[in-house]
Formats: structure tokens, C-alpha cells, sequence
């Protein structure tokens, strides 16, 4: 099989053509466009529109996409009517987070039909190698007006019982599109209390400074980018099911190596599984196509989950 990943230029992309080129029987190739001899392609490009996406049905590829861009995902679900005629995947959300965290949340509700709420968490790890434009664009989520800062329950790693932490609301947009998002609360946040809080004061400095607040999260980012460049990236995936009255039912916490290469064997293993046959056609987001255990079973997505 041969996938084409757009966007190789970037660290996601070259993580994604890395990735497959060590899997067996997979062949990998950066492109601008699809061409015919493709089976499928993998989207990691900040794409404005759905242009390739389109071509790359019209050439008979399935289509596994991982942005968070809203306007972007609700054109590529527009392509659902395409996508089945030509009895193609178009998978949109398809990494870590949007992605995985839908995954996670939909298999708790559905063993916990009774929950009230699932509250999905993503906890980021204080030395991650994510580089200036990413730590830009995280502060700036978690600093904006709407975000809300509260002690949250958190699922212990390898444990049944839960602890609780000061976690930030998650502006996933999975919020918007997936069916039980009116059940789904998403949250996130990093493993150091101490940074978590100092973001905190960041956003109180965003609403009465803001060219201080620009002059700050410049210098924090430039700073991150450069340290920690050889340091471990764990990041936790975490869910727990919670009853009207905001009592733990259960929990589950997925320990994973990395973000980026976390997502890129996600997004990688979701094209292996379209080429060989999906139960499901069309457009939509990754668990109308896969199960949670599919996937973490994969394996190109094993070797990247720390824990059971």
C-alpha cells in the first residue's frame, strides 16, 4: 500500500512519514498533491479548505485529517455524501486530541450509560518538545477569557482510584461536532501545579496588559523551544464517568510516549485500517470508524502506550 502525507515539511508530518516507513508493507511519501497511485493520504497541513481533500477522494484515496480547525473539519464532514459514492473514509479528527480523547470518552458512556458527564483529560508533560508557535498557541488557549481554571477528579495511572487536580477547560472540537458532546467535558493542563498556576496569573496579565502579556508568552516560548530538547514527553490521556451528583462511577488513563508521535501513529495507523477495509464509509470523526481497543491494539499505535 502506498499513503502520501501533506504537510511532511512540518515535525507532525515528518513524525507520520517516519512512522509508516517502518511499517511493514507500508510505503510512505511527502506530497503536494494526491496522485493516482496512492491509497490513501494523510492531511497535517494548516489547510483553509477542503480543495485536496476533494481531489484526493476524486483519485480514489481515503483521507485521515488532524486538524483542530473548526471551519475546516465541518467542510470535510460536508464531503460525506463524496466520500460514500466513492465508497471512501474520510476521517476527520484523527490524533491525539481531537481523536483519541473522543475515543476514550465514548467507550466510558458507553459502559456508564448512567454517567451524567464524562470529563476526558489531557495532562501534557512540563518538559514536552513542543516548539515556540505550539507553547504560542497553548498559552493563548488556556489564558482566554472563557477558559476555566477548577480542581478537577483526575484517573490515577494504573490505579482504580481517582486524585484531583487543577486543570484547564479544553477548547477541543470535539465540543462541537461529535453526538454525546452535551455529556463530554474536556480538560487539560500540565503535570506541574506550580506552572499550571502561573498560567492562571498569565491570563489575569492578558486582560489588563496585553503587551505584556505578548512581551511574556514571546519570552516563555522561546525559552521552552529552546531547553529540554533531549527530555522525555509522556502526556496522559485520562477519563473518568461521573453521576449527577459529580461522583466518580470510573477511570481509565492511557499513558503515552509523545503528542506529536502519539498523533502521527494514530493518524497512521487510521489510513493502514481504511485501506484494508472499514465497516464504515463516509465522512466523520475517527470513532464512527474505529474502536478504542482497534486502535490501541495497532500495532503502530502500541509501541506509543506506556500502560494498559
Amino acid at each position: 500500500m502506498k499513503i502520501g502525507v501533506v504537510g511532511a515539511r512540518g515535525r507532525l508530518g515528518s513524525a507520520i512519514v517516519g512512522i509508516l516507513q517502518v511499517a511493514e508493507g507500508v510505503e510512505a511519501v511527502a506530497i503536494d498533491t494526491p496522485d493516482a497511485d496512492l491509497n490513501a493520504v494523510i492531511n497535517t497541513a494548516p489547510l483553509t479548505d477542503v480543495h485536496l481533500h476533494r481531489e484526493a477522494l476524486g483519485y480514489g484515496c481515503h483521507v485521515v485529517d488532524v486538524t483542530i480547525n473548526p471551519d475546516l473539519i465541518r467542510s470535510m464532514l460536508a464531503l460525506d455524501e463524496v466520500a460514500r459514492q466513492q465508497n471512501l473514509c474520510l476521517i476527520a479528527m484523527a490524533g491525539l486530541a481531537p481523536g483519541l480523547t473522543g475515543l476514550l470518552g465514548r467507550e466510558l458512556l458507553q459502559e456508564y450509560p448512567q454517567s451524567s458527564c464524562v470529563q476526558v483529560s489531557l495532562l501534557q508533560s512540563v518538559s514536552g518538545k513542543s516548539g515556540k508557535q505550539g507553547t504560542l498557541e497553548m498559552l493563548d488557549l488556556l489564558t482566554s477569557p472563557d477558559c476555566k481554571f477548577a480542581k478537577r477528579p483526575y484517573p490515577e495511572s494504573q490505579k482504580s482510584q481517582t486524585s484531583c487536580r487543577e486543570l484547564f477547560d479544553f477548547a477541543n472540537p470535539e465540543l462541537v461536532f461529535l453526538p454525546f458532546a452535551d455529556k463530554l467535558r474536556l480538560v487539560t493542563g500540565f503535570d506541574n501545579d506550580n506552572l499550571n498556576r502561573m498560567i492562571r496569573g498569565l491570563a489575569w496579565v492578558r486582560q489588563i496588559f496585553p503587551a505584556g502579556y505578548s512581551f511574556l508568552t514571546r519570552a516563555i516560548a522561546q525559552s521552552k523551544a529552546k531547553a529540554n530538547k533531549a527530555a522525555a514527553e509522556v502526556i496522559e490521556v485520562g477519563a473518568v464517568a461521573l453521576d449527577q451528583d459529580g461522583n466518580v462511577l470510573a477511570g481509565r488513563c492511557l499513558k503515552l510516549d509523545s503528542d506529536y508521535g502519539t498523533t502521527a501513529a494514530i493518524a497512521s495507523a487510521t489510513a493502514v485500517l481504511a485501506i484494508r477495509g472499514l465497516p464504515t464509509l463516509g465522512a466523520g470523526h475517527l470513532n464512527q470508524f474505529i474502536t478504542l481497543d482497534t486502535l490501541l491494539n495497532h500495532p503502530i499505535v502500541k509501541p506509543h502506550l506506556l500502560n494498559g
